[in-house]
């Protein structure tokens, strides 16, 4: 017959573990660690990388520092200080600058509501960045006296469908002429707007034409953001971001793992999803891999050995069998009744006993013949199909001949 494997539930039971074993080091490689999303590109308008502390959609906010968030609308990278819009012209992560413009003055000098140019003086500094404020004052219709300032200073705005008179001029100049300090605090409103010092240079010669470009031009801020340690992250080869579990703690991501500082620093719980090392992931899974495969290969061994010996034991007699189906090979099947009943009936060796019924002794159980694995091979035909009668309770059944019983 065929052996049949029947694996035992211990073994079966081996092999799920050593299949998640295994498929664990593969699905470590296959998740994408928070090193590689940001180092992705991601773009919005003329702004073609967007990088730390920057973040917005398609770009995970561990990427960045939570109070950097971008927007993008009409392909335009939009920064929120308050009530107003900025549009973010350039960034420059190399000396931490943003170069920014108000969005409500982009294509008006008469926007509606009218809020001054505020931004959270923790987070940015427009210091030192050669630039300067210019104060554009609003609804000054009806004020006493001459205006000080020349016409080319003065620009008009509809409010409530009515037009207004309008100036702009430089904040440091107004605060120490009091002739135009005077005239203009008659107006209703105003607000100032940091300009880039170059252009608030020819502000004596400047025109409402040369104000617009100004505003579009934008102004500088510089950030406030982990900035040494992200330039020592990028320094060691990572990527600067946060952790998404404590937004606030910087993380440096790098191809080995997530770190503190530095790469290769102190490893962190990561705010991407990963662990403290992707790689220790991966190494912890494969060494467990191989184990598993060892334990699997000794019980497969132990189990093969201890079939063997199960064999050997319940046909202690292969080599003399084989010796009575060699010799019976040129004799005939027995002739009587008689000598079959006598052949399965167990018999003892005794002093009188022939070597052939010594042999025959051996090669039988309890008067039942015993024959090898061998011996089979030749009966089916190396157990062909066609000699197959069904199948028993512990395997195929075959029909044999030319086995010949001494």
């Amino acid at each position: 017959m065929k052996p049949r494997l029947d694996p035992s539930p211990a073994l079966l039971a081996i092999t799920v573990v050593l299949a998640t074993i295994i498929s664990f080091p593969v699905a470590r490689c296959q998740e994408t660690s928070p090193y590689d999303i940001c180092g992705q590109s991601v773009q919005c308008g003329d702004i073609d990388k967007i990088e730390y502390p920057f973040w917005l959609s398609g770009r995970p906010q561990h990427c960045g520092h939570p109070d950097f968030q971008l927007s993008c609308r009409s392909d335009v990278p939009m920064l929120r200080f308050g009530p107003v819009d900025y549009r973010v012209l350039k960034t420059d992560s190399s000396i931490h600058t943003v170069t920014v413009a108000r969005n409500d003055l982009w294509e008006t000098l008469c926007p509606q509501p009218l809020y001054n140019t505020t931004y959270n003086t923790t987070l940015f500094n427009g210091n030192n960045l050669g630039q300067e404020d210019v104060s554009l004052y609003y609804g000054c219709q009806g004020i006493l006296g001459v205006s000080p300032l020349a016409a080319s200073f003065r620009f008009s705005c509809d409010v409530n469908q009515t037009q207004s008179d309008s100036y702009f001029y430089r904040t440091s100049l107004i605060n120490i002429d009091t002739t135009i300090s005077s005239f203009l605090v008659q107006c209703n409103s105003h607000i100032t707007v940091p300009l880039d010092q170059s252009w608030v240079n020819r502000i004596v010669t400047a025109t409402e034409s040369d104000l617009r470009q100004a505003l579009q031009d934008g102004f500088k801020l510089r950030w406030t953001a982990y900035n040494e340690e992200c330039d020592q992250c990028v320094r060691s080869g990572g990527r600067c971001g946060s952790s998404s579990t404590s937004p606030y703690q910087f993380v440096c991501y790098c191809a080995s793992g997530n770190f503190s500082a530095t790469c290769n620093n102190v490893s962190v719980e990561n705010g991407g999803g990963g662990s403290k090392s992707s790689s220790f992931g991966i190494v912890l899974g494969i060494v467990g891999g191989v184990i598993a495969v060892a334990v699997v290969g000794v019980v497969f061994f132990v189990c093969r050995r201890r079939k063997r010996r199960g064999i050997k034991a319940a046909s202690p007699a292969q080599t003399e069998t084989k010796a009575i189906l060699a010799a019976g090979g040129s004799s005939q099947a027995l002739t009587s009744d008689n000598s079959n009943f006598a052949s399965s009936i167990p018999s003892y060796p005794s002093s009188k006993t022939s070597e052939t019924s010594k042999e025959f002794v051996k090669s039988t159980y309890f008067g039942a013949q015993v024959f090898t694995y061998e011996e089979l091979e030749v009966a089916t035909d190396n157990f062909n199909d066609s000699k197959q009668l069904g199948d028993g309770g512990f395997g195929a059944v075959y029909y044999g001949n030319n086995l010949i019983y001494k």
